[in-house]
């Protein structure tokens, strides 16, 4: 059996550079590229979108439920926006978190509820770069 150093080292170049392209963040990773979270007291937790920065707007592609801690315990990711709201988003929470309006009107602008709960309005936002893109980060508390 031949053995050609050149080609396997070459090989392993190509699966790094597959690899640490994969893991970029591109909207298809289910772990967003930032926290959208500070830490809350007990009862409380934070709802929080990750998205692209462009010139007309925001792409959001990550919405996570976070524990008081900044744990996340819930959410999705994707393309997260208006066409599919209201809809419910999965978590470790006893009851459904529903979002019913995401950055409509405006990028930094959300609704959503969770059990007696609901929210419409500005989210505490900001951009962040991170892995050489723009991104928009919004977070909100709620009581959990």
């Amino acid at each position: 059996m031949y053995f050609n150093v050149k080609s396997c080292v070459a090989t392993a170049l190509a699966l790094l550079a597959f690899t640490t392209q994969a893991q970029q963040y591109q909207g298809t990773n289910p772990v967003p590229p930032l926290v959208a979270c500070s830490g809350q007291g007990a009862g409380n937790c934070n709802l929080g979108f990750v998205g692209f920065n462009y010139d007309g707007g925001t792409t959001w592609n990550w919405v996570t439920i976070y524990d008081n801690a900044c744990n996340p315990i819930g959410g999705a990711y994707g393309n997260v926006d208006n066409d599919d709201n209201p809809w419910g988003l999965d978590s470790e929470l006893p009851y459904v978190t529903v979002l019913y309006q995401v950055g409509w009107p405006n990028d930094d602008y959300f609704a959503f509820a969770y059990a007696d709960y609901s929210f419409g309005g500005e989210f505490a936002c900001g951009f962040q770069d991170a892995y050489g893109d723009d991104f928009n980060v919004c977070q909100h508390a709620f009581p959990c």
